[in-house]
């Protein structure tokens, strides 16, 4: 077997565990910060969202690259566009499209299980 077949095998190898490490590792943290995230701003605790929204945001930031690998560049970029507009109607405490924003997040997340 020569160097060029060996290092294809590894790169596939590679690619097939990152995929079933994003398939069969689900984070149900991350779930579960939507709905916190989704109480917090419903009662208007903006302290509490703004620190769910950045847990949101960090880890959505570590695993983008691995969801791309398996999404399409629409998906993450929704999922991206929504996180930014959802940045700006928490730090302007507009609690109505606030919580639209987090259903729409919460909607594409699940999105990228499809």
């Amino acid at each position: 077997m020569n160097r060029t077949t060996l290092g294809l095998i590894v790169i596939f190898v590679v690619i097939v565990g990152l995929v079933l490490l994003i398939e069969y590792v689900p984070d149900k943290n991350f779930s579960q910060r939507f709905h916190t995230l989704s109480l917090a701003i419903d009662s208007e605790a903006y302290e509490i969202a703004h620190m769910e929204y950045a847990k949101i945001r960090d880890t959505w930031g570590r695993k983008k690259f691995l969801y791309g690998l398996e999404n399409s560049v629409e998906r993450i970029e929704e999922i991206d566009l929504t996180l930014e507009r959802l940045g700006f109607y928490l730090s302007s405490r507009d609690r109505t499209n606030a919580l639209l924003e987090t259903k729409l997040l919460a909607f594409h997340w699940r999105q990228l299980a499809e």
